[in-house]
């Protein structure tokens, strides 16, 4: 009989019996249904095994499950610190964000929304992107409440509610940047006649560059939800080096997640 050999790239004769011959099997992944391309290698291996073993070799044949999942890609790609995207659109947006977005100093992140529904769904994204809220102090919850309405709510996420004016948006915001405590901030924006989408991006913008100028640097993005005037203030955020997404809670979280994956896995963290 010959045989392909893989390593000098021929067919060759087999030695002489009784060997030994040594064969190692790959066999069905344990994560889905075994199809007939799984089958091949045991009907094959187990053919050849009886016709070398009638021959007079001595055959040790082993045959495994093979654990090999996309969850193996991800730990690879873990151990070699790269940040994984599903897709193309993705992809793109991490490479921004991990450009823009200052490295956090610690795993706080804080939610301040217009609407309850939007923190619900910016909560369930951080759970999806790995990210943990931080649990609300007294003396800071405290203090938030001192600038939103009695029926808002104050622990995290803090629910401003959809009825106030650009100052509870500038105050809770202010206060989120300039608490150490807290080292990162997801914001909720839906469009209200109160303050406008530019009305919002505009007092964002400067609240955050003043906290730049006083040297706080902390990742900070915005999800905004309304018309098409929340496309203009997401281009004017993001032309202020503010991470801004129209009409999605999850974009701006999975951003920040791949910003936080990155820096821990260059030990930042």
């Amino acid at each position: 009989m010959r045989l392909y050999n893989s390593f000098t790239r021929r067919k060759e004769e087999l030695p002489p019996p009784p060997g030994p011959i040594r064969m190692y099997v790959c066999g069905p992944t344990v994560y889905q249904r075994i199809h007939i391309g799984n089958a091949r290698p045991f009907v094959v291996s187990m053919w050849l095994r009886r016709w070398l073993e009638q021959q007079g070799y001595e055959v040790t044949l082993v045959e495994n499950i093979t654990d090999v999942n996309d969850k193996i890609y991800d730990a690879v790609l873990r151990q070699c610190g790269v940040i994984r995207a599903y897709s193309l659109n993705d992809m793109l947006e991490f490479a921004r964000g991990l450009q823009i977005l200052p490295t956090p100093k610690g795993e706080n992140i804080v939610i301040v929304t217009g609407a309850g529904g939007s923190g619900v769904l910016l909560s369930d994204a951080c759970v999806d992107n790995g990210l943990r809220l931080m649990s609300m102090p007294p003396d800071l919850d405290a203090a938030f409440k001192k600038f939103i309405p009695p029926f808002g709510a104050s622990g995290n996420p803090v629910d401003i509610t959809g009825g106030e004016p650009p100052t509870t948006y500038r105050n809770t915001i202010q206060l989120a940047l300039d608490d150490e405590r807290i080292h990162a901030l997801i914001l909720g924006y839906w469009h209200t006649i109160i303050t406008p989408p530019m009305v919002f991006a505009t007092l964002l913008s400067e609240v955050v560059e003043e906290g730049r100028q006083r040297g706080i640097q902390k990742p900070v993005v915005a999800s905004l939800v309304g018309d098409v005037e929340v496309e203009d203030a997401c281009r004017y955020l993001n032309e202020h080096q503010i991470l801004a997404y129209p009409y999605t809670t999850e974009k701006p979280v999975a951003v920040l997640g791949a910003k936080y994956r990155w820096a821990r896995a260059a030990g930042l963290l």
